[in-house]
Parts: C-alpha cells; sequence; structure tokens
C-alpha cells in the first residue's frame, strides 16, 4: 500500500491540512505516528505532528506592511496553511515546539531548533520523501527520532519501525493455513520451515543466511514478530530428517506424512501459477530453514 493511499484510508481528515501545507509552498514534513502509519505501521493516532523550518519573523515584521525576508518564507507558508485549513488562534512560531489546532486536526508544530537529542533534524527534513502532496520523514530518520526521545512509548514505536525494515517472511498464502503456521511461530511450537530452491530461483534471491532477521507477516499483511534464522541448509527432498519435520510444528509425526502434506501445497493451483513446470520427486531441491523467534 503506498504512502498516500495509508492516508486516504485510514486518516482522511488530515488530507485537507496536508494540501494546503503543500499549496502554500511549505516545506514541513509529517513526522510521528502519522508517518509511522504512512511507512506501515498499524498503531492508531489522532495527533498530526509536523517538522518545519525557518524562524519566526519578530511582532514588529508581523505588524509592518513591508514583506518578510527570504528566510521567513516558511513561517510565511506555514502561516497560510494554518489560516486556509481554519485555524482561528495562530500559534507561536517563534517557539521551536508548539501546538496547534486546524478544522478536524490537531498536532505539535517542532521547528528544526528542536533539541533532539543530538539528532540533526535539519538533516531529516531535507531528506524527507513525498508521496503525491505531503512530505514525510523516511523510516530510519523516523526510528532515530523516536530512539532520540526516549519515552517506553516511542521505544516500543521505533522496535515496530524496525521490523518494517526487515525482509518479508510469508509462511503459505494469506488465510486460514497462514494464520495457523504464524500461531505456531508465536507460541515457539514451530521453529523450522522449509521452502522450494526454484521459488528462490525464480525470484532471483539468494538464499538467506543464519544471523538474518526476518519480519513474519500475518493474513492481513501486518508484521507480528521478528524470527532470526540459525541454520540455512538446501537438501534434496529425499534427505530431509525427522527432526526437522517435528519442528515445523504442524503435527506431522513422520517424514512420509510431512511430505505428503507438502507435496499437496506444492503442487496447488496457487504454486503451480508460479512454478508450471515443477516436479516434485526425492531430486527436488528444498530449503530448510531453522529459526529462533526474537
Amino acid at each position: 500500500m503506498t504512502a498516500l493511499l495509508c492516508l486516504e484510508q485510514n486518516l482522511p481528515h488530515m488530507l485537507p491540512f496536508l494540501r494546503a501545507l503543500h499549496e502554500a509552498g511549505s516545506r514541513a514534513a509529517v513526522i510521528g505516528q502519522v508517518a509511522g502509519i504512512m511507512h506501515g505501521s498499524t498503531d492508531p493516532t489522532e495527533d498530526l505532528d509536523l517538522l518545519w523550518d525557518g524562524t519566526a519573523p519578530p511582532p514588529s515584521f508581523l505588524s509592518s506592511s513591508s514583506s518578510p525576508p527570504s528566510p521567513f518564507s516558511q513561517e510565511r507558508a506555514l502561516r497560510a496553511a494554518l489560516t486556509a485549513a481554519g485555524c482561528t488562534e495562530l500559534p507561536d512560531l517563534s517557539l521551536p515546539q508548539v501546538a496547534y489546532t486546524v478544522d478536524g486536526v490537531f498536532g505539535d508544530l517542532c521547528s528544526t531548533a528542536l533539541p533532539w537529542g543530538g539528532l540533526d533534524t535539519a538533516a531529516c527534513l531535507d531528506r524527507a520523501l513525498t508521496a503525491g502532496f505531503v512530505r514525510y520523514v523516511t523510516l530510519p530518520d523516523l526510528i532515530a527520532m523516536r530512539r532520540a526521545i526516549g519515552r517506553p512509548k516511542d521505544l516500543r514505536r521505533a522496535a515496530e519501525l524496525e521490523t518494517l525494515q526487515l525482509p518479508r517472511m510469508e509462511f503459505a498464502f494469506p488465510g486460514p493455513l497462514r494464520d495457523q503456521l504464524v500461531a505456531a511461530v508465536l507460541s515457539g511450537a514451530k521453529t523450522t520451515t522449509t521452502a522450494l530452491l526454484a521459488g528462490y530461483e525464480l525470484d532471483g534471491k539468494p538464499l538467506p543466511a543464519p544471523g538474518q532477521r526476518l519480519a513474519v507477516i500475518d493474513s492481513t499483511d501486518r508484521p507480528v514478530a521478528t524470527i532470526e534464522l540459525t541454520e540455512v541448509r538446501v537438501l534434496r527432498l529425499a534427505d530431509v530428517d525427522l527432526q526437522h519435520v517435528l519442528d515445523e510444528g504442524e503435527g506431522d509425526e513422520s517424514v512420509a506424512q510431512w511430505r505428503a502434506g507438502h507435496t499437496e501445497f506444492w503442487t496447488s493451483p496457487e504454486i503451480r501459477a508460479e512454478l508450471p513446470d515443477l516436479t516434485i520427486n526425492d531430486e527436488t531441491l528444498i530449503v530448510a530453514k531453522r529459526f529462533r523467534l526474537i
């Protein structure tokens, strides 16, 4: 799902103010949990926090008829956007952090002058991404901002965001089988899994390696856990051992029982659509992976 679509589906009431920022020429970028949602977080929020640059002009400038010089252009753009979005009491933008409220939206305006645990937030603003008319900080910068704040809530959200940077581990296809396998991983019953080597070759992906961490994805396309690979073996199907079978946590009590179930899955229409020439026999190469839950 694209970042802008995440906003459209989850926080549509914020879009008018964000559009007003864009139309006013503001470089302000979304930070906080709304940026997290744009990157794939599932934690809800109602606060739209923004990072902006520029220094508010002194009151004498605001009361004069002369145009503010260029250093104040971002302050002027921010004021214009706030007014256009229905702000009736403009916040004091001379403060490094100040609350604001517009029609249906509220949050904090944080300038790059705000101390942030030694983090260079001006560089974060320069690196901000663009999705349509919305600017938002990159995922690594958002994680760094969360960790720099250091509150328990921020550290928890930083950990969740870090899983979004990991390669995905998707068991089977979304639906009852994936739900069953993910539950087995979360309970600790499942510590091994098997994939076809042909699948890696089709995708052109390198084989995973011990020590690699993966985000376990559930049927709603949400990361729910992190696992670390401890062993990766390429084997003939005929060489799969009983311990690997038992540790898959799917209830199979023999290699033959395990092989029958996996052969049924590997010859399903979904797999056939991806690997139409696949033949399952003793010589079929599989990737046997062992992992631990982090």
